[in-house]
């Protein structure tokens, strides 16, 4: 019944009915104080409605959390590689790069045929700034499972942040085709566009993929870029709103904030490199 409660108010979330949807997680919490999703949605909510101080620290402590159970998980079984995958992302969304690098190096150890630890690998390296290192473990991802929809866009995503429209590949198109209705497919496809600097058709599928979940982060983010680059410095900056609100812990906000505050000397170029998690968005 928590989880109904939950479901119910992410659909009034997406309708911009955000005070209907506090009242849904809320009692999706009341039902359930262990339902960390419903804990996210309630926090996510109250962003929305301007509530930041609350919503922020609701979303760090569903990550602490998070972070506790895998602990303990990892104490029955050191060798629980999944735990190790999971420990690197929340400890990245909190910002704490050197505990996220250690857990994603422990998951590959593990289980080095495992093509989620590789991609996770990726994202914590992408935040540290280690370019090169993120190419050799993604490429290691592709080989593990070239046609995986996760990997294609990793590929794709990596290929925007470093300005390589190569590193993209074409199966990301030739994948959508056969699955146009895949939205992580629609992320893909905007960042393969943003590699090679086509910030209008980037702004296409990153609109699209916002417009369908105003709970991707990433989208918005990236649709903040498209805007930038396109001379809508307003809509940019309404866009880091979006994203800070929707995921306070997204990685791609600093990058977003980095260019925001460059100028527009800046513009045409790459997205700023090297970012990692602000500690005062939360």
């Amino acid at each position: 019944m928590s989880m109904w409660h939950n479901n119910v108010g992410y659909v009034v979330l997406q309708q911009g009915r955000f005070a209907d949807s506090v009242e849904w997680f809320s009692r999706a919490v009341k039902l359930d104080p262990t339902n960390r999703r419903a804990q996210g949605n309630l926090g996510a909510a109250l962003r929305w409605l301007g509530d930041m101080e609350v919503g922020l620290k609701l979303k760090r402590e569903v990550l602490e959390s998070e972070l506790r159970d895998l602990a303990a998980a990892l104490r029955r079984d050191p060798r629980d590689a999944e735990a190790h995958r999971l420990r690197a992302g929340a400890f990245a969304q909190l910002g704490r790069l050197d505990e996220a690098d250690e857990s994603s190096v422990n998951a590959i150890e593990i289980d080095p045929g495992s093509p989620g630890a590789w991609l996770e690998r990726v994202e914590v390296l992408v935040c540290r700034g280690a370019f090169d290192e993120a190419r050799g473990a993604l490429e290691e991802a592709v080989r593990l499972d070239p046609n995986r929809t996760e990997t294609l866009t990793q590929q794709a995503w990596l290929a925007a942040v470093t300005e390589d429209p190569s590193f993209a590949g074409a199966s990301i198109s030739t994948a959508h085709e056969r699955e146009p209705h895949d939205w992580q497919l629609w992320e893909g496809l905007g960042w393969s566009a943003a590699a090679r600097c086509d910030w209008r058709e980037a702004e296409r599928w990153f609109r699209q993929r916002v417009e369908t979940d105003r709970q991707r982060c990433c989208s918005a983010a990236w649709l903040g870029f498209a805007y930038h680059e396109r001379g809508a410095h307003g809509d940019a900056v309404r866009m880091l709103d979006h994203a800070i609100k929707a995921n306070p812990g997204c990685t791609e906000i600093p990058r977003l904030r980095q260019r925001l505050g460059s100028g527009e000397r800046d513009a045409g170029r790459r997205p700023p490199t090297g970012a990692r998690v602000d500690e005062a968005a939360f």
